[in-house]
């Protein structure tokens, strides 16, 4: 056995982006790029038929969308200066890639509402929040502009600034149609609001927002639009802690919080949302998305997920984090390891996911039959030390869990100094994960 060195981490493999087509996983790879202070990524299919696994193409960025009848890269043009989002049609066979077609908005999520429309999730500027209608000449004179006031920001609106985004004043989520033939696009909600999360039926979209011009609050609103004629209804406006909105059935359920008990941290329940009401039809006491900590994580993962009408969450529960199922009276535990589930897609009803188990770093692995390594890209630790969490139960009212790791070549008949480390839980939690 070896000791691990400070620059290991550099031959690690990050996986995200779990993303299904047909009978194939999609996802992105991402690995340190030390020359460039950057990382580069690697776009792989992983065939569930034949077992193969496979890199479609690389890039320093890879975003990608799978929809019904085809999979939808993102490389923008870098010639062109202006907001544009430029899409090709992947070959999820060869990796070839063909022209599709170019938005004049910088595109979050696109997905399929039916056969004739896409649904798009957007990032603009309220201030110009109908870009997307300008002529190339408007938008040269908007360019210009920026590039003669580039020295200073007027900030007029709180917050302006958010880590990892930088400066974020004006900026909103907003969602559009996009016709799949001409590509006119219509924007179904307004300037001012602030799009974070949506779901859709057959004819209308739900979604959370908060509508505001000076400064955000933390307590969305629910709306619904409908697809069809742009009209928008505001459902719920009541001041609570609104985390997501989603169909279900034939309800609208809604997963909030009235933050009385234990204030802003409080876990989420499930309501049916009835005339400007929530009912509630689900007490419990999970976290919805994955706190299990460790370092060894890059890229675009997602703690929700929705196919063919059942829902799925990433919850952390206890050390470990796990796949729970929405059943409408209930929340049914159908993915559940020591380790850490960190993204996670279905197929024909068998989920899959990207994690972390038995002190290794990320794979794509199967549940179906036990936890099992689907890919085997990490091999960075192989023949180095990693010590193995020894669990520690301090029985107390309310039992304290900890962990020992033991240094490299331990000797039980020594004596070591120890560094105590500890970390508040269940928002964050230790887990044992490398």
């Amino acid at each position: 056995m070896e000791k691990i060195t400070l620059d290991l981490f550099t031959k690690f493999s990050f996986l995200s982006d779990l993303q299904r087509f047909n009978k194939n996983l999609l996802f992105v790879e991402s690995k340190c790029d030390m020359e460039h202070n950057n990382y580069y990524q690697y776009l792989h299919t992983y065939n569930l038929e034949n077992k193969e696994d496979k890199v479609l193409f690389h890039s320093k960025r890879t975003p990608f969308f799978a929809l019904k009848d085809r999979v939808l890269v993102v490389k923008n043009d870098e010639d062109n200066p202006y907001v544009h989002t430029h899409f090709y049609t992947l070959d999820s066979t060869t990796g070839d890639l063909q022209d599709a077609f170019t938005l004049p908005l910088s595109v979050s999520t696109i997905v399929d509402f039916n056969d004739e429309y896409y649904l798009v999730s957007a990032g603009v500027n309220r201030h110009k929040a109908d870009y997307h209608l300008w002529s190339d000449e408007q938008k040269e004179q908007d360019l210009q502009a920026m590039k003669a006031n580039e020295d200073y920001v007027v900030f007029d609106e709180y917050p302006f600034f958010f880590n990892g985004a930088g400066i974020i004043n004006g900026n909103r989520e907003m969602l559009f149609k996009v016709h799949k033939t001409n590509f006119e696009i219509t924007a179904l909600t307004t300037p001012t609001m602030d799009v974070e999360t949506f779901d859709f039926n057959d004819t209308h979209v739900v979604f959370t927002a908060v509508d505001f011009e000076t400064f955000k609050g933390k307590w969305p609103h629910v709306y619904q639009v409908n697809f069809l004629t742009g009209e928008i209804e505001e459902i719920y406006d009541q001041t609570t802690q609104v985390a997501r909105a989603f169909y279900y059935q034939d309800k609208i359920i809604v997963m909030a919080t009235f933050a009385k008990e234990y204030g802003a941290m409080e876990t989420n329940k499930f309501y049916e949302l009835k005339n400007n009401e929530l009912h509630l039809v689900l007490d419990c006491d999970y976290s919805f998305y994955n706190s299990v900590g460790s370092d060894c994580r890059y890229g675009k993962v997602k703690n929700y997920l929705k196919v063919d009408g059942k829902v799925y969450f990433i919850s952390s529960y206890e050390s470990r984090s796990v796949v729970l199922e929405y059943t409408g009276d209930a929340i049914e535990h159908v993915v559940s390891f020591e380790g850490s589930v960190d993204d996670m897609q279905v197929i024909d009803d068998e989920i899959y996911v990207i994690g972390l188990q038995d002190q290794n770093l990320q794979e794509v692995l199967s549940t179906k039959d036990g936890i099992v390594p689907l890919t085997h890209m990490n091999t960075a630790l192989e023949g180095k030390y990693v010590a193995k969490p020894e669990r520690v139960v301090l029985d107390k009212e309310t039992p304290i869990v900890g962990w020992v790791l033991k240094p490299y070549n331990y000797d039980p008949n020594k004596v070591y100094p120890a560094i105590l480390d500890i970390h508040g839980g269940p928002k964050t939690a230790y887990g044992e994960v490398y």
